[in-house]
């Protein structure tokens, strides 16, 4: 790490590279599935859409998921609550401001040392299944 840039952007990411981090235990379904629907009481085929992904899974493993509605209809409030009810950390990024560079990488964020938000994640959580969540307008 010649680059003084290089080391102001890896040095406080080392406490997660080349280490092996914990996975997130799924919780209780019904448990998590309860306390989702007692807050979101509108939202049963989102709250069993996302669940879905964990049944007969040991860790939290969840498929990308993209909530569309009105501003002000709970999305962001949603997506960090299932976080939170999975015990998993959860980055978000406004996607109204992104060109996708930030998630899956472009010419310029390959050109450059810093690294993508989904390993961001996993560095600010310290585990290795984090939620990843854009959300847009």
């Amino acid at each position: 790490m010649k680059s003084p840039k290089l080391k102001e952007i890896v040095g406080p990411l080392k406490n997660v590279v080349n280490v092996a981090l914990p996975l997130v235990q799924a919780p209780a379904l019904y448990e998590a599935r309860s306390t989702l629907l007692f807050e979101f009481p509108y939202a049963t085929e989102v709250v069993d859409f996302a669940l879905a992904d964990l049944v007969g899974r040991e860790t939290v493993h969840l498929r990308p998921l993209l909530i569309v509605g009105e501003p002000g209809g709970g999305k962001s409030r949603f997506a960090r609550r299932l976080g939170e009810v999975l015990d998993v950390s959860v980055w978000r990024s406004d996607a109204s401001r992104s060109d996708g560079a930030s998630f899956g990488g472009t010419d310029r964020r390959w050109y450059s040392a810093e690294p993508r938000r989904a390993f961001l994640a996993i560095a600010q959580g310290r585990i290795a299944n984090p939620s990843y969540s854009r959300e847009g307008a």
